[in-house]
């Protein structure tokens, strides 16, 4: 059966989720490896830390897109890669904020630290656009009791099919 429309936005979102974490991974995973390998390592023990939880957060929820659009899962499994992904999105967003809140003050641009602390406040609508859609969306399915089309797909998988022998019931 085709799926639904709101399975088709729920997989929409993941391609948007997928498309906003990939750029993020990238440029951290890249930072990382230049921070571990070029610069001096008394100087750069914060980048790296930084850079290399950043990526760590972005590669999680790049392995659980994958892993949902790839395979096939019941409904409760899903829903708890959900509640995985969402919160590598929160603590990845935190840990930004956080970041701009506290971090050394050691800015080149000599730009006001405010101005990372409204970027990342403004960077939480990410989540809720993006990220929070696809978890209420699969907790609403957990909670929806199986309607008759549910019951209808499951006999139909149970029924004999061209493949299988002749013989067997």
């Amino acid at each position: 059966m085709p799926p639904t429309a709101a399975e088709q936005l729920f997989r929409t979102a993941c391609i948007f989720q997928a498309i906003a974490a990939l750029p993020t991974f990238l440029w951290m995973g890249e930072s990382t490896i230049e921070q571990l390998l070029w610069y001096s390592y008394w100087d750069s023990v914060y980048d790296f830390t930084k850079a290399f939880f950043t990526s760590i957060f972005a590669a999680g929820i790049l392995c659980i897109l994958s892993v949902q659009r790839w395979s096939s899962m019941s409904i409760k499994a899903s829903f708890l890669f959900e509640i995985v992904k969402i919160s590598l999105a929160t603590a990845l967003w935190l840990w930004l904020l956080l970041d701009s809140i506290f971090a050394p003050q050691r800015d080149y641009n000599r730009r006001p630290r405010y101005i990372g602390i409204a970027k990342s406040a403004i960077s939480v609508l990410v989540i809720f656009i993006l990220f929070l859609p696809t978890f209420v969306f699969t907790y609403l399915k957990t909670k929806t009791p199986r309607t008759e089309r549910d019951q209808e797909e499951a006999a139909a998988e149970n029924e004999p099919r061209e493949t299988s022998p002749l013989l067997a019931s």
